[in-house]
C-alpha cells in the first residue's frame, strides 16, 4: 500500500473511526465543542464512486436548475444528457478507464458537462489554470500524460505553443457562448461574436486537429443512441483526479484524489451544515473558479449535493460587473478567500446589495484579516466562516462550527476551526515527537480525504508522510484545550500571494534562464493586500539588466500571480551559509538605495483577457490591468503627486475628499510614499490633521504593521517615565533591546540609574529553547513589549517574525483589543488630533478617550506620537481619570543592523554590547 493511501476500513468496516490510533481516540477534545448533530464520523462506504452520487443527485433534482451563467441556465437532467454524450463521445475517441483528460475553462456551463462526462466514461479529471504559461502547461500536460483536453478557445493559443512533447491527441475546444439560450443558441452566437471581433479577446491560434465541443457533444449523442454508452465499474480507490499543486517544493504535482477521497470530503462538509439547511434550494454565488480545489469540492459538488443553483462567475476581478450579473439574483452562499472578501466590500454597488437571504459566508485559501471579517458582518449581516484545507486533503481537514439558528450573533474567531469528521489532526515538535495541547508543532492530518500521493512521485510522496500515513503539513499552528486549531507560521521558505503558493525556487530557475543574470534569489515581504509579495534580489551579470526587463522576462514564463513585485540589484554576491546556501532571512530588508519598483506586472497575453478569466489572482486584480488605459485609472497605486499641489499651510477640501474617497489599499499606499518622500512633514499642521482624519483607520494600521515586519537583527532603546502612587520616578526607565531573528536570540536590560537598574531578559534558542531566564520579577511593561513581537516564543523554532518593537507596539496600542497584538481589529478613530512638538520633532499625536481606545490598565486617556519626518514612532502617552498623566514612553536609536559579535553570551565577560 502506497504511502499516504488509506489504512481504514479493515475487515470491511464501514467506518474510518476504526483506523484511529487508540492515543488520538481518547485526545480527540474536539469532539465535545461539534455543533449538535455533527457526527463524530461519517460513513465512508455510502457511495462507491462520484458517479453514483451523481445519479442519485440527478434522480432527486432532476428538474431543479443546477447552473446559470450570463443569464442562462441548465437543469440537472441537462447536465447529466450532456455530460453522457460527452463520455460517450470519449469513450468513442479511444478513452478508457483510468486515461487523463484535461480540462482548461474558468466558471462556465461547460465546465460540470467535462467534468462529470469525463468522470462517467472512468477517466481522471485533470483541472488546468487557464492562465498558465507555455512552460507551465507543458510541464502539467507532460506529467499527466492527458490524451485528450479541453480548452477556451481564449487560451488556445498558449495550449498550440504547448502541445510539443506532450501525448495530447484530441483537442476540444469551447466558447463562452456555446450553451447559452435554447434553439439557434442567438444570445451565445451574440456573446461569442463580440468576444471575437469587437473585444478581439481571442488570440489567433493553428489548431487543425481541434473540435469544437458543440460536434463534440453531437457526436457523442449520436454514438449513444448508436451503440450504447459502456458502463464503467468504478470504486473509492479509483482516481478521480489529478490536482496539480506545489506541494512543499516548487514543481508542481499531480495530487492523486480517488473517488473515496473527494467524497469523504463531500461527506464531511455535508454533515458539518447539511442538517441546518431547509428544503428550499440554495442559491451559491460561484466567484472562486472550480479548476481549485476549493471551489471544486464547496461550490461545485456540495452545492449539488444539496439540490442547490450555482451562479457562475467568470471575472470576479470585475466587480461591477459581478454586481451587475446578479442584480436580479438573490444568494444564500457564497465561499472565497481575504482578498476576495475585500475587493466586494470595496464597491458601492455590491455593498448596497440585498442580504437577507444569505446564510453561509465561507473563506479559505488564506488566512482571513480581522478587520475585512468585521467589516462583512457590518455590510451583510453574516459573519465569514473560516476553514482550513489543503489540495492534498480535498481540501477540507478543519471547519469552524455553523450555527444558522443564530449566525447572526456569531463572531469571527480567527480560528480555523475544529477537525473535521473522521479526521485526526496532531502536531510535531521538530525532533519528531508528538506535541502536547497548547503547544505548537508542524500540523498533520490522517483521514479518508488525505490523497493517495503524488503521481509518478514516490519519492515526493515518502517525504510528505510519516511511517504511519499521517501527511505532513508544513503548516505550524497549536490546537487549544476545546479542539480549536490555530495556524502559526508556514515552515518552508513558501510564499502565500492571495491564497496561491508560491514557490521561491521556481521563480529562481526561470530568473536564471535570463543571461544578464549572474545570482538570484525570491523571497516574501508582507503585503497588506495580499499577505505578501514577490521579492526578487538579482546579482546582475550584465550592468545595464534593468528591472523591467526581469519583469518582462518572468511574464513570459510564469503566471501574474508570481511575477515578481519588488526587483532588488545587488553587488558582488548574496549571502549566504558557510555550506553556500542563501541566507533568504537576510534578503528582505532592502539594500541602501538599490531597489528599483516592479510596479504592476502586466499579465502574459493570453491571460490579458479581462472578461473571462476566473482564478483567484484575478479576485483581487493580482494580474493588475489589462491594458495602459486602465492602469492609468484609479486601479493603479495613488501617489502624493496624484493630489494637488495644495499650499503646505492649506487643508485643501479637493485633496481631502479625494483621499476619503480612496479605497483603503490606496490610502496605504498614500500614506506610506506621503512619509517617505517627506511631503507630509512638508505641510502644515492644519492639513496634516486634516488629511489623517480622512483616512480609514485600517490604513494607518497597515501601514504601521507593514512597517513593523521582518527585520533579521536590530538594536533599540525604550525610554519609560510613570508615575507610581502620584509621584513621577525620579529617574526614567531606559530598556535597551537587542533581537536577532534565526537562531532567536533576544537582549534586554534596563540600564543604569533607573528603579530597575540592571535587571535583564536573556532568550537564546541555540541554548535554553523551553524558557527564558534572568530576572523578571519587577521589569514594568515588558509584558507589552513582548507581545509586539508578535508571539515569538508560542513559536516553534526556527519560525520567528521579528518585528521592529517601536512600530509593532504602537500597531499594537492602536488595533489592540485588550487581549492579544494578534487579535487586532478595525479600530475606531481617534478621538482627537494634532500635531505639536516633543523634544525638538514634529509630531503627529493622535489620541483616544478610554475605553475605546488603546487600552492602558490605568489609562483614562492615552495618545501615539508618530514622527512626521521619518513616520517612526516616538512613543505613548497616557492620563489618569483626574487628568493626570502617568506615563510617558519613547522609541529611540533604533539600529538595523549586524551585531558585531559572532557568539551571543552576556554572561562572558569579553561579551560586548
Amino acid at each position: 500500500m502506497a504511502a499516504g493511501e488509506p489504512q481504514g476500513q479493515r475487515d470491511g468496516n464501514n467506518l474510518w473511526e476504526e483506523t484511529m490510533d487508540q492515543a488520538v481516540q481518547q485526545d480527540r477534545v474536539w469532539l465535545g465543542a461539534y455543533p449538535p448533530g455533527v457526527p463524530a464520523q461519517i460513513d465512508v462506504t455510502r457511495y462507491e464512486s462520484l458517479v453514483q452520487a451523481f445519479d442519485e443527485w440527478i434522480g432527486k433534482y432532476r428538474e431543479r436548475a443546477a447552473f446559470v451563467s450570463l443569464g442562462s441556465d441548465i437543469t440537472y437532467a441537462q447536465v447529466e444528457t450532456q455530460a453522457r454524450a460527452f463520455a460517450a463521445w470519449l469513450q468513442s475517441r479511444g478513452v478508457r478507464k483510468g486515461d487523463r483528460v484535461a480540462l482548461m475553462m474558468p466558471n462556465c456551463l461547460q465546465y460540470p458537462i467535462c467534468l462529470f462526462g469525463t468522470l462517467i466514461a472512468g477517466a481522471v479529471v485533470v483541472n488546468v489554470n487557464p492562465l498558465y504559461t507555455v512552460r507551465e502547461l507543458s510541464h502539467q500536460l507532460r506529467d499527466c500524460g492527458a490524451r485528450t483536453i479541453v480548452v477556451f478557445e481564449n487560451f488556445a493559443k498558449t495550449l498550440q505553443a504547448s502541445l510539443q512533447g506532450t501525448d495530447v491527441r484530441d483537442v476540444v475546444i469551447t466558447q463562452i457562448g456555446d450553451l447559452l439560450g435554447d434553439g439557434l443558441n442567438a444570445k451565445g452566437r451574440l456573446v461569442n461574436f463580440i468576444m471575437r471581433r469587437v473585444a478581439k479577446q481571442v488570440p489567433p491560434y493553428d489548431l487543425p486537429q481541434a473540435i469544437p465541443l458543440k460536434r463534440a457533444l453531437a457526436d457523442g449523442a449520436k454514438a449513444r443512441s448508436a451503440q450504447g454508452l459502456t458502463p464503467v465499474p468504478l470504486t473509492r480507490d479509483d482516481l478521480a483526479f489529478l490536482q496539480y499543486t506545489g506541494g512543499t517544493t516548487g514543481l508542481a504535482k499531480g495530487a492523486m484524489l480517488t473517488h473515496g477521497n473527494v467524497l469523504a470530503n463531500l461527506l464531511q462538509a455535508e454533515a458539518w451544515i447539511a442538517d441546518q439547511l431547509t428544503d428550499e434550494i440554495e442559491t451559491n454565488l460561484s466567484l472562486l473558479p472550480m479548476y481549485h480545489i476549493f471551489s471544486l469540492t464547496v461550490n461545485c459538488l456540495m452545492f449539488m449535493s444539496l439540490g442547490g443553483r450555482n451562479i457562475l462567475i467568470a471575472n470576479p476581478r470585475d466587480v461591477k460587473k459581478v454586481v451587475y450579473i446578479i442584480r436580479n439574483e438573490t444568494f444564500t452562499g457564497v465561499a472565497g478567500v481575504n482578498t476576495l472578501f475585500n475587493g466586494l466590500l470595496e464597491d458601492e454597488g455590491f455593498r448596497a446589495r440585498d442580504f437577507s437571504k444569505l446564510k453561509l459566508s465561507l473563506a479559505g485559501g488564506m488566512a482571513t484579516q480581522r478587520a475585512i471579517a468585521e467589516r462583512w458582518k457590518q455590510v451583510t449581516g453574516k459573519p465569514i466562516i473560516e476553514g482550513y484545507g489543503l489540495t492534498e486533503c480535498s481540501p477540507i481537514v478543519t471547519m469552524n462550527p455553523v450555527d444558522l439558528a443564530h449566525i447572526d450573533d456569531m463572531e469571527f474567531t480567527g480560528s480555523i476551526g475544529l477537525p473535521a469528521p473522521s479526521t485526526e489532526v496532531r502536531f510535531k515538535r521538530e525532533d519528531g515527537t508528538w506535541a502536547d495541547i497548547g503547544e505548537p508543532g508542524e500540523l498533520c492530518v490522517r483521514g479518508p480525504q488525505v490523497m493517495r500521493g503524488y503521481w509518478q512521485r514516490p519519492e515526493d510522496t515518502a517525504k510528505t508522510f510519516d511511517a504511519d500515513g499521517w501527511l505532513l503539513t508544513g503548516d505550524i499552528g497549536v490546537m487549544d484545550a476545546n479542539g480549536f486549531v490555530r495556524l502559526i507560521d508556514r515552515k518552508k521558505d513558501m510564499i502565500l500571494v492571495s491564497g496561491f503558493n508560491v514557490y521561491p525556487n521556481e521563480i529562481e530557475d526561470v530568473v536564471m534562464l535570463h543571461p544578464g543574470v549572474r545570482e538570484a534569489a525570491v523571497v516574501g515581504v508582507p503585503d497588506p493586500v495580499a499577505g505578501e509579495r514577490v521579492k526578487l534580489v538579482v546579482v546582475a551579470k550584465d550592468p545595464q539588466l534593468t528591472a523591467e526587463a526581469m519583469l518582462a522576462h518572468c511574464r513570459q514564463h510564469l503566471t501574474a500571480y508570481k511575477v515578481p513585485r519588488i526587483v532588488e540589484f545587488r553587488q558582488g554576491e548574496l549571502p549566504k551559509t558557510t555550506v553556500g546556501k542563501i541566507l533568504r532571512r537576510e534578503l528582505r530588508d532592502p539594500a541602501p538605495a538599490q531597489t528599483q519598483p516592479a510596479g504592476t506586472p502586466l499579465p502574459h497575453a493570453s491571460a490579458a483577457l479581462g472578461f473571462i478569466l476566473a482564478p483567484l489572482a484575478l479576485a483581487v486584480g493580482l494580474l493588475g490591468a489589462p491594458d495602459a488605459k486602465a492602469q492609468s485609472n484609479a486601479s493603479a497605486p495613488v501617489t502624493a503627486s496624484a493630489l494637488s499641489a495644495a499650499p503646505s499651510t492649506a487643508t485643501n477640501d479637493a485633496d481631502v475628499a479625494k483621499l476619503a474617497a480612496m479605497p483603503v489599499t490606496q490610502q496605504t499606499q498614500w500614506l506610506a510614499q506621503t512619509i517617505k518622500s517627506g511631503d507630509l512633514a512638508k505641510m502644515g499642521d492644519e492639513a496634516i490633521v486634516a488629511r489623517i482624519q480622512a483616512l480609514n483607520p485600517e490604513a494607518l494600521v497597515r501601514y504601521l504593521k507593514a512597517e513593523s515586519a521582518a527585520l533579521p537583527e536590530y538594536q533599540y532603546e525604550l525610554t519609560r517615565h510613570e508615575r507610581i502612587n502620584n509621584q513621577w520616578q525620579t529617574t526614567p526607565d531606559r530598556m535597551i533591546v537587542k533581537i536577532r531573528e534565526k537562531p532567536l536570540q533576544i537582549y534586554a536590560k534596563w540600564l543604569p540609574d533607573g528603579a530597575h537598574s540592571g535587571q535583564e531578559i536573556i532568550y537564546d534558542e541555540t541554548k535554553n529553547p523551553k524558557e527564558m531566564y534572568g530576572h523578571l520579577g519587577g521589569i514594568l511593561g515588558f509584558t507589552s513589549i513582548w507581545s509586539s513581537i508578535d508571539g515569538t516564543l508560542a513559536r516553534s523554532q526556527s519560525n520567528h517574525t521579528v518585528r521592529d518593537l517601536g512600530f509593532a507596539f504602537i500597531a499594537e496600542q492602536i488595533a489592540h483589543d485588550g487581549r492579544s497584538f494578534r487579535a487586532a481589529g478595525l479600530p475606531e478613530k481617534p478621538a482627537r488630533m494634532s500635531v505639536s512638538e516633543v523634544n525638538g520633532v514634529r509630531v503627529l499625536a493622535l489620541e483616544w478617550d478610554a475605553p475605546s481606545g488603546p487600552p492602558q490598565h490605568y489609562a483614562n486617556k492615552s495618545r501615539v506620537l508618530i514622527d512626521l519626518k521619518t513616520g517612526r514612532p516616538r512613543g505613548i502617552e497616557a492620563w489618569d481619570a483626574s487628568g493626570q498623566k502617568t506615563e510617558e514612553m519613547r522609541f529611540e536609536k533604533v539600529r538595523r543592523e549586524q551585531w558585531s559579535d559572532t557568539t551571543f553570551d552576556p554572561k562572558n565577560p569579553d561579551y560586548k554590547f
